[in-house]
């Protein structure tokens, strides 16, 4: 086998590795099923909003506005928007270390700071996995039931279409099990997503119009 094909199968090779015992560095390369430095910032911006944010993206504001109000809430959107690229920009920034390439936080943490804040920040990724996928399910039961309202007098309870999100989100979860199986979604998930954008947009313009004298304080 030649050295360039070598090289490809351990690019393309998906088992993951952590601190060695004794040391905060790794002997060898970190594995990675990922191709990096081919794409467009643009290319990857559609991805992540179209596939992994999705249209939960548009009730951040929401989720923030209506319990701050528009000052804080505001605020608060700009914080987190800053706090949130200053994290991507470390991992895009420190990603290539002394030859070896991380793609996860928790790996450039084990090399840089040791094993134990390895394990720390694994503990704290996945902690904000499990919370996010629970606000995911809620969020979605909440829009389906909205969306279903502006169409139908429908008495179904909002556990209900948070069920039918979760058991769609379960059939998904195994449909895709990495992140590149996303790949063969990608399409779908965009059709999905602007399709929910312009019912959205509809919406608020017709009750933007229908409410004309509606005081929009939060």
């Amino acid at each position: 086998m030649s050295e360039q094909e070598n090289v490809t199968i351990e690019s393309l090779s998906i088992e993951s590795t952590g601190p060695t015992k004794g040391c905060a560095g790794l002997e060898n390369g970190l594995a990675s099923a990922h191709t990096i430095d081919h794409d467009s910032w643009g290319q990857l911006g559609l991805l992540l909003v179209t596939s992994f944010n999705c249209g939960y993206i548009l009730s951040f504001s929401n989720l923030m506005l209506v319990p701050l109000g528009w000052t804080w809430g505001i605020t608060s959107l700009i914080l987190v928007g800053l706090v949130t690229a200053y994290a991507n920009w470390l991992l895009a920034e420190f990603h290539f270390i002394d030859e070896r390439r991380f793609i996860r936080y928790r790996d450039l943490m084990g090399y840089l700071f040791g094993r134990e804040m390895y394990y720390l920040t694994w503990v704290l990724q996945f902690t904000i996995l499990l919370l996010g996928n629970m606000g995911f399910l809620l969020l979605g039961g909440r829009a389906l039931k909205e969306i279903n309202s502006e169409f139908s007098d429908s008495p179904l309870r909002l556990q209900i279409y948070i069920v039918i999100t979760g058991a769609a989100y379960f059939v998904f979860a195994f449909l895709v099990p990495t992140v590149s199986s996303m790949r063969r979604w990608l399409g779908i998930s965009v059709v999905l997503t602007f399709t929910y954008i312009v019912i959205l947009l509809v919406i608020v313009v017709r009750d933007g119009k229908c409410y004309v004298y509606l005081i929009y304080e939060v």
